[in-house]
């Protein structure tokens, strides 16, 4: 099949209405990046990504984290929301999460003390 970015925003939208997590996920991802026709909006992937980390996504959970980690979709930069956030998502094995939550131990960020040898764990655990 070709790759068909409208109609994959068409069943995201009927997915997402039903409310499956990865749907909104997807879908938030599409907000963000402005794919399938849709201008970015970041604001609107916040909220995507947020109703599906209430579902338990891991990959919303984690972007979310990011948006948070730098301040993006009308969101004040908040570190120590961001380490929360991967911290959830590291907890469901997401490799990308386990991996900035290894940063933040490394640099002593989001109300971290700094901690290497937490930091080398965290990536070796991403790296498996």
């Amino acid at each position: 099949l070709a790759k068909d970015a409208a109609k994959a925003l068409e069943l995201y939208c009927k997915a997402a209405d039903k409310g499956h997590a990865t749907a909104l996920y997807r879908l938030g991802v599409m907000h963000e990046q402005g794919r399938g026709g849709l201008a970015k909006d970041e604001a609107k992937a916040v909220e995507l990504y947020s109703k599906a980390a209430d579902k338990g996504s891991a990959e919303a959970l984690h972007n979310l984290g990011v948006m948070h980690e730098q301040g993006r979709g009308g969101l004040a930069k908040d570190e120590a929301k961001a380490v929360e956030l991967y911290s959830k998502a590291a907890d469901k094995g997401h490799a990308t999460a386990l991996y900035r939550l290894g940063v933040m131990h490394e640099q002593g960020r989001g109300g971290l003390a700094k901690d290497e040898a937490k930091a080398v764990e965290l990536y070796s655990k991403a790296a498996d």
